[in-house]
């Protein structure tokens, strides 16, 4: 495997529920890497690989991690080689999508926005009310980042708002580039969320506000789209263009 994982023409690579893959293991030219459940393990760093014939990092454009622990990820993003070059380089990182279970998934986010100077989209899904911390996470990309989605997801009921603290972050933005924010909820009762993303319909930093649910019921989005139509219809020019 580790023959096919170092192939010089693999541009994209997708990893699924894997364990100790060598950390030099990835071609240099990939450039869009999908990981699921993939743990990590250090190599020798005095093989003569390094020293007789170094190869670059791979140069990731697109970073997908679902379900994966930062304990893992962080093993992978933070190694460096002899030369002092990271195993994997994101400095040139445009796209990053993560499935969070907790707030370590900021810690990746922050770490992908930091080395990256060409980051300009995210795509952050995590579970309800745990976005507080997101607007940290973002922060050092806000002069490329383009387009932002929030994920989450609506299960249970007598739970708040799915979405709560996520616009309070965003409206700490003073200054950015967003283009687009869009809200992604998968929804599967009738559960009058929304009262977090209306907050946002007047606000002026970005142009489009995007809502998507995905429902199993049709009736579980009818309370949602009825508040935002009505919002809609009264939003001040000065507001982003709302679509759902």
């Amino acid at each position: 495997m580790e023959h096919l994982l170092g192939l010089p023409s693999l541009s994209r690579l997708r990893l699924d529920e894997l364990s100790e893959v060598p950390l030099d293991a990835i071609a240099p030219n990939v450039k869009e890497l999908f990981l699921n459940k993939v743990s990590w393990k250090s190599v020798d760093l005095s093989r003569s690989s390094f020293s007789d014939l170094p190869r670059p990092p791979p140069d990731l454009e697109v970073l997908i991690l679902e379900y994966s622990p930062f304990t893992d990820t962080k093993a992978l993003l933070y190694a460096t080689r002899p030369d002092g070059r990271p195993f994997v380089s994101l400095k040139n990182l445009k796209r990053l999508e993560i499935d969070g279970s907790d707030k370590a998934a900021f810690e990746t986010c922050r770490l992908a926005a930091s080395t990256s100077k060409a980051l300009t989209s995210i795509h952050v899904k995590m579970v309800p009310n745990t976005f507080a911390g997101l607007y940290d996470a973002i922060s050092p990309s806000l002069d490329t980042l383009q387009h932002l989605v929030l994920d989450t997801s609506v299960e249970y009921f007598n739970k708040p708002d799915p979405y709560q603290f996520a616009c309070e972050e965003l409206e700490k933005i003073t200054y950015s580039n967003i283009q687009s924010v869009t809200f992604q909820v998968d929804m599967e009762i009738d559960y009058q969320c929304g009262a977090e993303i209306r907050r946002l319909s007047d606000w002026n930093r970005i142009d489009r506000l995007f809502v998507v649910l995905r429902s199993w019921r049709t009736i579980a989005s009818g309370h949602i789209l009825r508040t935002f139509a009505s919002k809609q219809r009264s939003r001040r020019i000065t507001g982003p263009q709302m679509r759902w």
